[in-house]
């Protein structure tokens, strides 16, 4: 499984990276040689009552591409967030 973080603009530091590549590996764990690809975006938000945005991608091995967003009064919410709704996403995939 390769994943990827991006965070354009570096807006967040490297435990905040490690945190998202954390939570999104462990919700993947479990599909093991399905997924091909994982890409987390991290962006800053612009409404004044979020901190921040957390998008994430996968891609299966069998051509499949299933992704979540969440935005958060925390970057940190933001990643738990899309994380959630990612395992929704990928057990209804499988």
């Amino acid at each position: 499984m390769r994943l990827t973080i991006r965070d354009h603009r570096r807006h967040f530091n490297r435990q905040t990276h490690a945190y998202a590549e954390y939570r999104a590996f462990a919700c993947l764990a479990g599909h093991g040689q399905s997924v091909a690809g994982v890409t987390v975006t991290l962006t800053r938000a612009a409404a004044a009552d979020e901190a921040g945005r957390c998008a994430i991608s996968v891609t299966f091995t069998s051509g499949e591409v299933v992704g979540a967003r969440a935005a958060g009064s925390h970057i940190y919410a933001a990643i738990d967030r899309a994380v959630r709704r990612l395992a929704r996403r990928a057990a209804l995939s499988e």
